[in-house]
């Protein structure tokens, strides 16, 4: 099985390239392996009436409808795995788990972890025009309008952003 990944911010053509890529896939193999298309757990359904929509437009799925082309989320996937035996002795962790893990390695690595140094807070002021909450020691206020939230470095993770 082989798995590509594709990132990219905000309106970079990201979905597109995948359906496009997916219909293409499926118009030259109709009977082919099944394409999966990894989307979070929320968009399953839309991604999946997407690409259907997507496809008839491209004539790759006639019928306006998908036997090959599948959504799934990361849970979906697993439990495909699963089923296929492929990780059926490995632990499922729901979000309570995953916040006690995060936790746990927060705690391991608290001497290794650091708040924004000085030049990437500039960077950002810079960037989104950050203003300094004046009750927060980390904590800033920014601009709607600048769009931090669609930024590829919050989708990396380099800040975190708490909406009111």
């Amino acid at each position: 099985m082989k798995l590509r990944l594709i990132e990219g911010g905000a309106g970079s053509g990201k979905s597109r390239l995948c359906l496009e890529e997916l219909a293409a896939r499926q118009k030259a193999e109709p009977l082919g392996p099944p394409l999966l298309l990894l989307v979070p757990e929320q968009a399953t359904f839309g991604s999946e009436r997407a690409y259907v929509a997507f496809a008839a437009e491209a004539g790759a799925e006639p019928v306006g409808a998908s036997l090959r082309v599948q959504a799934v989320s990361f849970s979906g996937l697993y439990r495909m795995l699963a089923a296929e035996q492929t990780f059926a002795a490995l632990p499922w962790l729901d979000e309570q788990g995953r916040a006690m893990l995060l936790e746990a390695c927060l705690q391991q690595n608290r001497g290794q972890l650091e708040v924004l140094d000085a030049a990437a807070v500039l960077e950002l002021t810079a960037r989104f025009g950050l203003e300094k909450i004046p009750w927060a020691e980390s904590g800033y206020y920014y601009d709607r309008n600048t769009g931090p939230g669609r930024h590829v470095w919050h989708e990396a993770g380099v800040y975190y952003i708490q909406e009111p």
